[in-house]
């Protein structure tokens, strides 16, 4: 129930075009009941989309739209689409990641943190996820827990024998490793340069 409530909190986060105060009014505003309703909701709406394949066809035409703005640097629209993509199916992450990538391009590492804090509660074992938010929390200036999400993330990745992804985490760690004391230096890491493409291509491996 807490992991219910807490997707249901997030996506008042996205619906409102990544807006962190309006996330916290809600917060603060929202009695135990209404969050169990809005909980009992989110179970509805997953439950649907599972059985709806008209869903899934709704969801991929929003992301897409979500991907034109964003390729026009209309960022508000952008994240109003994914927003309404995860309003449909709150366990399906991968609006969530584009949301990731999003807030890290605009340098909004704390929103990033909170989504892929969500993406874990949905996919434990995601490796890319762990991987991101060692990144996001290096980038955000916070290496001690930036190395603790990345060495979880290589942990899945040898599980996994997902070489690739493996060897990106360990280039990443031993940066981190190197410059514990320069955040500069984290930017200005090969590994850091992740783009939304990255995403795509590797989800397959994480899910």
């Amino acid at each position: 129930m807490k992991r219910l409530i807490s997707l249901g909190m997030v996506v008042l986060l996205f619906y409102g075009c990544g807006s962190k105060e309006n996330a916290k009014s809600e917060t603060n505003s929202s009695s135990p009941s209404a969050q169990q309703s809005e909980a009992l909701a989110t179970i509805q709406k997953i439950a649907q989309a599972k059985k709806n394949p008209q869903l899934e066809l709704q969801k991929q035409q929003l992301i897409k739209e979500g991907m034109v703005y964003l390729n026009k640097a209309d960022i508000s629209s952008a994240l109003k689409a994914f927003g309404e993509v995860i309003k449909l199916d709150p366990s399906d992450t991968q609006a969530y990641f584009i949301l990731v990538q999003t807030y890290m391009h605009l340098k909004n590492y704390d929103n990033a943190l909170q989504i892929l804090n969500t993406i874990i509660q949905i996919e434990p074992t995601n490796g890319l996820a762990y991987y991101l938010k060692g990144v996001a929390s290096g980038l955000n200036g916070n290496n001690q827990e930036a190395m603790v999400s990345i060495k979880k993330s290589i942990e899945i990745f040898q599980a996994k024998k997902d070489e690739e992804n493996l060897k990106r985490s360990i280039a990443f760690l031993q940066g981190l490793m190197e410059n514990t004391s320069s955040v500069d230096d984290l930017r200005g890491s090969k590994s850091g340069n992740i783009k939304p493409t990255d995403v795509s291509v590797n989800m397959e491996n994480n899910e």
